[in-house]
């Protein structure tokens, strides 16, 4: 029962450290989409400059990216 009560109240602090840093531990901000003006016609110009600019291992994205963020359950899981 002691090593019982042990893991029991090592998991309230886990479960507690989780719902405290909720949205830190549970967001991902690592996805991301074009901007969609850059694609119509009247754009062409202003895509190819953006492009020419921007490499494939450049990390800011930002002249043709948009940063999504979602919610993903894996720390829950992880936790349990």
């Amino acid at each position: 029962i002691p090593n019982e009560l042990l893991r029991l109240k090592k998991g309230l602090k886990e479960i507690n450290y989780l719902l405290d840093n909720w949205n830190e531990k549970t967001t991902y901000c690592n996805f991301g989409e074009i901007q969609k003006d850059l694609l119509k016609s009247e754009n062409k110009n202003k895509l190819l400059i953006a492009a020419a600019e921007t490499s494939l291992l450049d990390y800011d994205k930002s002249k043709t990216m948009i940063t999504m963020c979602k919610k993903d359950p894996q720390m829950v899981r992880a936790l349990l």
